[in-house]
């Protein structure tokens, strides 16, 4: 079953340009995002884009848009960072004006596919034990708790 289909709206991850950087710079500095980031303080511009040039040549990593199909409008991205023993670390962060509409799962299993479409493989997560949103969306993309500390849980899927 694909579960970016059916009742929901139709889901499709892209690879980001740098035309995507002014929407992730606004989704990173919204309030909520910040909560539930390693890094709750703001991001100016300036650092942001050094991130996100950083990030699209960066060969170890993969940015991905999730779109609407029926509009293109960006719901979300994932980002996936390459770590050591073959685990891959999968981050998720929803525009906010799309929260709250069941559209998580979905913005995440999108990019998983692109994800493994490309070769990618193991993955893992890391949560604040309090995100008790980003928990259920990971436990419901197939992801379990393997490890935690009173900062972070880590989840493998």
């Amino acid at each position: 079953m694909n579960m970016t289909e059916g009742t929901e709206p139709t889901l499709i991850a892209r690879t980001a340009t740098p035309a995507d950087s002014r929407d992730l710079f606004e989704w990173r500095n919204d309030a909520q995002t910040r909560a539930a980031s390693r890094s709750i303080e703001p991001v100016m511009w300036e650092q942001h884009e050094l991130w996100f040039t950083g990030v699209l040549a960066d060969k170890h990593r993969e940015l991905y848009i999730v779109e609407r199909v029926a509009d293109s409008e960006a719901v979300g991205m994932c980002r996936f960072d390459e770590g050591e023993g073959g685990l891959t670390e999968v981050s998720i962060n929803l525009n906010p004006a799309f929260r709250g509409r069941g559209l998580s799962v979905g913005v995440l299993v999108a990019a998983i596919e692109k994800f493994r479409d490309g070769g990618g493989g193991a993955l893992t997560a890391t949560v604040r034990p309090e995100n008790t949103a980003s928990i259920r969306v990971f436990e419901k993309a197939g992801f379990r708790r393997s490890a935690s500390t009173p900062e972070f849980h880590t989840y493998l899927g």
